[in-house]
């Protein structure tokens, strides 16, 4: 965890420790998975403990996910990525241009290049072009899984795991991409999900609105909160519920009492004992609220932890 205090300065806690970072310096961060990175004075570092790694002298845009972070280094005039401890240019960035637009998820990044006319994808230490003669693509991006499409032949397409698959004949209204997981809603209106080698359809109609995260698709039919996962549709509630939140599989919501609800592999449990939680927070598995008694507790694991 990193955090400023009061004083201003950036420390990192780790395994027990704190380490300090930066004295009195305003810095922005972005942190994902076991990933933490922030600028101060344009300078680009990524927190680790000891000291922190400097990355980049200039970067005026960057974006941390779990197991990179991507950045535009102004004087190297290039599109980065840090990833296992190294550091791979993967697009030039000509003076004037601006920042440069990408897509990133866990652990892939896709980049257009305007004036070749191809779309690059930078995958576990490699850059290759996924997409070539056209003046546009689409793009979702997940973990190990890359959805796209392209002006060229409007066909939808995904690489899963590097193979790389036909998935309809006409572009998607829009998808989204999760680890191993693409839905997307058809020109038909059907929402389809890839997963595991499969395309499913999950339902003939359009939902009022569908999310996906990690290896979960939560959508919203017919004012019901409903999964889909390893194949198959669930009824989680027959109602919307005010807040719910995702990770790792993991979906935690407010009932209509507002209890903290969970639902996990098709198991439901019930996390707060009491109702009336105002709202609660999910960070990697735990589950964080303010109770009534005005504790704050947290919920990991299956135990409570209280502190006032």
């Amino acid at each position: 965890m990193a955090y400023v205090t009061d004083g201003g300065d950036l420390k990192l806690y780790e395994d027990g420790k704190v380490y300090p970072m930066e004295r009195g310096t305003p810095v922005k961060m972005h942190g994902s998975g076991y990933t933490i990175a922030y600028t101060t004075g344009g300078v680009l570092k990524v927190a680790e403990a000891g000291e922190p790694r400097t990355l980049c002298y200039d970067a005026p845009a960057f974006e941390v996910k779990d197991s990179l972070v991507v950045f535009h280094d102004r004087r190297e005039q290039a599109l980065m990525v840090h990833w296992r401890q190294r550091t791979f240019p993967i697009a030039n960035v000509i003076m004037g241009d601006g920042s440069p637009d990408w897509a990133a998820g866990a652990n892939m990044v896709t980049f257009f290049e305007r004036a070749s006319r191809m779309g690059f994808l930078f995958y576990r230490g490699e850059t290759t072009v996924f997409a070539e003669s056209t003046n546009s693509v689409q793009v979702a991006v997940g973990s190990d899984i890359l959805g796209w499409s392209e002006d060229r032949d409007r066909s939808l397409r995904v690489m899963d795991h590097g193979e790389t698959f036909d998935l309809e004949p006409f572009p998607p209204v829009n998808m989204k991409a999760g680890s191993g997981i693409l839905a997307y809603t058809t020109v038909g209106q059907a929402l389809k999900c890839y997963q595991g080698g499969q395309v499913y359809t999950v339902t003939e109609f359009p939902p009022t609105s569908y999310h996906v995260q990690d290896s979960l698709l939560v959508f919203v039919d017919q004012g019901m909160l409903k999964v889909f996962q390893e194949g198959r549709v669930e009824i989680v509630e027959r109602f919307v519920p005010e807040q719910w939140a995702i990770w790792g599989g993991m979906l935690v919501y407010l009932d209509l009492n507002r209890r903290i609800r969970l639902y996990h592999h098709g198991v439901r449990q019930q996390i707060s004992p009491e109702a009336g939680v105002a709202r609660f927070d999910l960070f990697r598995g735990a589950v964080t609220y303010r109770s009534n008694s005005g504790a704050t507790k947290v919920w990991w694991q299956g135990k409570i932890y209280e502190h006032y």
